[in-house]
């Protein structure tokens, strides 16, 4: 197996948690009912974000349902935004005010802590929680929001800013796994060779890395990506491929273009397929169901009612 794949969790616990008794994967009604409730909490954040000129965009697994399905991939359990570092730190600032009697702010910078190292919104009149999630997660539904940074243009000064990025996100997800792991999860990973040796690794670099605390990492990671002036190249430095692997000439993503979502006004980058392209490759191949990212559950419980928002007016 590639070394890569032995040190990646998604893989690990995306095999592991099939053999674990306490979870089980989501029906098609759970599904569909946590997706109208990640599209209730979008259409708060929308209206919020109108108000102050922030523009929130698909992307990830949500802009390839998006392109691919004309809507949620449809065994997708969750939504993924992101934002111009502009809009992000704005954002950032008038959450509380606007959407806190409703939802929790968790990320570097918030006045809540970080549980990530980017920003994650928590609905409250949900109960949401997966295999091993650790008490210092808020149990509820959430969606994630991503911030686009703007990457040197020596391609130099590119290669090592990025590598110091990602070492640091590195040392970031050992000390991670190391203050939020479960004994759930440890027998989980025992089950396997590749696991073991996952958890065994992980645990020695989060001990030997933990003279600082996870959201000093996290803050650290945060401070490290930004990049004050505009340049011709950006990246999305938080995103499943890190720093190189998502950096691409900033008119991938901007301007932004006005679309919909589930019927829903979005925005989308300038260049979907080729973000697409760039993140998945051949993005319109349906993967095997064995390879397909679904979060393992042992409960959830969703109380808000998704509203009729056919007002909101088209930017």
């Amino acid at each position: 197996m590639h070394i890569l794949k032995i040190f990646s969790l998604k893989s690990v616990f995306n095999r592991l948690y099939r053999l674990s008794p306490n979870g089980h994967q989501l029906s098609d009604g759970e599904i569909k009912k946590l997706q109208k409730c990640l599209l209730c909490i979008y259409s708060d954040i929308y209206e919020v974000c109108k108000k102050y000129e922030i523009k929130p965009f698909l992307q990830g697994g949500t802009l390839l349902g998006k392109l691919r399905h004309n809507g949620f991939i449809p065994w997708d359990d969750d939504l993924d935004l992101g934002m111009s570092r502009a809009d992000y730190e704005k954002f950032k600032k008038i959450f509380e005010h606007e959407l806190g009697e409703k939802y929790i702010l968790k990320g570097p910078g918030c006045l809540n802590g970080a549980t990530n190292r980017f920003i994650q919104i928590f609905s409250k009149k949900t109960y949401y929680k997966t295999i091993g999630m650790p008490d210092s997660i808020p149990h509820h539904v959430y969606i994630d929001i991503f911030p686009i940074d703007y990457v040197p243009e020596k391609k130099i000064n590119r290669f090592f800013k990025g590598m110091w990025c990602n070492s640091l996100m590195a040392a970031a997800g050992c000390v991670e796994f190391r203050d939020t792991i479960t004994k759930e999860i440890q027998k989980l990973m025992c089950s396997s060779f590749c696991g073991w040796f996952n958890m065994k690794l992980r645990l020695t670099l989060g001990w030997m890395l933990s003279f600082m605390s996870l959201e000093e990492w996290y803050r650290k990671i945060d401070k490290a990506l930004i990049v004050e002036q505009e340049t011709k190249y950006c990246t999305s430095g938080t995103g499943r491929k890190h720093y190189h692997g998502e950096t691409v000439n900033t008119d991938v993503f901007f301007p932004l273009k006005y679309s919909e979502f589930e019927g829903y006004p979005a925005w989308i980058p300038n260049q979907s397929e080729y973000y697409l392209k760039n993140l998945y490759g051949n993005y319109m191949e349906i993967p095997d169901e064995n390879d397909r990212e679904q979060h393992f559950i042992e409960e959830l419980k969703i109380e808000i009612e998704v509203r009729n928002f056919d007002e909101l007016q088209q930017v």
